[in-house]
């Protein structure tokens, strides 16, 4: 989605789960929903810190591997935009966020010996 002239993308690396992590009771992750559900002005504010943290982990992985990069977002420039766009925007991390927070595990039976 472009925001203030510039395109952005999210990505929850290590360093956006641990600062979202921090805003979640007790530091759990998996508790991401309880903020989002608290009052307004809470919630307002809750949103911004994970949009912001899920776009710093997507450009300091660019700057890592060699992409173009960006300033990151900031709260004071989320908190600028209208409530239409600051929607569109949440929807558009939270959709990162559920995709990379997935877990896929591999497995193969083993094969028994008697």
């Amino acid at each position: 989605m472009v925001v203030f002239g510039t395109e952005r993308h999210f990505l929850l690396t290590v360093g956006a789960a641990s600062e979202i992590a921090s805003l979640c009771p007790d530091g759990d992750i998996s508790r991401i929903g309880e903020i989002m559900g608290a009052s307004y002005d809470k919630s307002m504010v809750s949103i911004a810190k994970v949009i912001v943290a899920l776009n710093k982990g997507y450009e300091q992985r660019q700057r890592f591997e060699g992409g173009e990069t960006h300033d990151p977002l900031t709260v004071d420039m989320l908190m600028a935009l209208d409530i239409a766009d600051l929607t569109r925007l949440q929807n558009e991390a939270l959709k990162a966020f559920s995709r990379d927070s997935k877990q896929s595990i591999k497995t193969q039976s083993k094969k028994k010996t008697e």
